[in-house]
């Protein structure tokens, strides 16, 4: 984070996350307004945090946002872009994110730039712990409606999670 000027729109970005987490990461389901704005207060928090050393491109055009999906679904594919990039200390971070919808799918790729920092931390094809839990709730919210790909290739981290909400 860069100088105090950053401080009020972190807290306030924070403030809104949190805001979120509490009171509706409890119900069944949530527009995908609310999650998608969820999703952009927490690139936007760690926008902020990273500063310039962040190449990143969000693409969430003409999305229905009135589709219903799990709250708190999607975070965890973002949250891991943010995380397993800043392995890549020194190289620049980059993210790319798109989500779009077509009819009732929701699809959203999360594709992250990353360096394997130890044989302990590499999430591997099948993922870590945040992606096992993500893969549980896939299948009790959403069985045999959804697809979720992993893949590893090169310094690169790609997800694509495709959901079927009707």
């Amino acid at each position: 984070m860069q100088g105090n000027q950053q401080v009020p729109d972190y807290l306030v970005k924070l403030s809104m996350l949190l805001r979120y987490s509490v009171y509706l990461s409890n119900e069944r389901i949530v527009s995908l307004g609310r999650e998608v704005d969820y999703l952009q207060n927490y690139i936007d928090f760690e926008s902020i945090r990273i500063g310039e050393k962040l190449q990143l491109t969000v693409s969430v055009d003409a999305i229905n946002t009135e589709l219903p999906v799990a709250p708190m679904l999607l975070v965890p594919f973002i949250e891991n872009a943010f995380k397993h990039s800043k392995n890549a200390a020194k190289q620049p971070i980059k993210i790319d994110i798109q989500l779009t919808t077509s009819g009732s799918v929701i699809d959203l790729v999360v594709r992250n730039s990353y360096k394997h920092a130890s044989k302990d931390n590499d999430p591997g094809p099948s993922g870590g712990m945040g992606l096992q839990n993500v893969r549980k709730r896939l299948a009790l919210l959403y069985p045999g409606k959804h697809d979720l790909t992993i893949e590893n290739e090169d310094a690169y981290f790609m997800a694509h999670l495709r959901i079927l909400t009707s």
